[in-house]
Parts: structure tokens; C-alpha cells; sequence
């Protein structure tokens, strides 16, 4: 998967002393899956990411790899 930037360079937070600084802390969403060539691990992965986490869009991509890796699975005969 693409990676993510969560930080803008150059964004400036306003501190309770009037200061500015680039620290803030943030919160975020994170769902990690071993990345295999597998695709049935593919599939189980994405099942898991949409019904578990709730992450569509997670799980259209695992789909996406799933497809490509049987394409070439079954290009190669394996």
C-alpha cells in the first residue's frame, strides 16, 4: 500500500503560551496485514478488513492484489 504523510512541513500549531511549534501530537487510524503473494491469505485479509475493522476500502485493495496474484498464478500454473 501507498504510504501515508500524516504532517504537513511547514504547518504551525499555537501553544497555550502563545509560542508556535511543529510537535502536536495526532490520532490516526492504524490496520496493518502482512503483505503476501498469497491470494487466498489476500482474501482472508480483505474478509477481515471490512467486516473486523470497517475499512472498505482496505479491503477493495487486498481484493485488487488477491486478483492479480491468482491472474499470475494461474499464468505461471501454480
Amino acid at each position: 500500500m501507498e504510504g501515508l504523510t500524516l504532517l504537513i512541513p511547514g504547518r504551525y500549531y499555537l501553544t497555550l503560551s502563545g509560542r508556535t511549534a511543529q510537535d502536536r501530537l495526532i490520532w490516526v487510524d492504524a490496520v496493518f496485514f502482512r503483505e503476501t503473494e498469497d491470494s487466498e491469505m489476500q482474501l482472508v485479509q480483505a474478509v477481515v478488513a471490512a467486516s473486523v475493522y470497517r475499512k472498505p476500502t482496505i479491503a477493495e485493495h487486498l481484493l485488487m492484489l488477491a486478483s492479480r496474484s491468482r491472474s499470475q498464478e494461474s499464468q505461471t500454473g501454480t
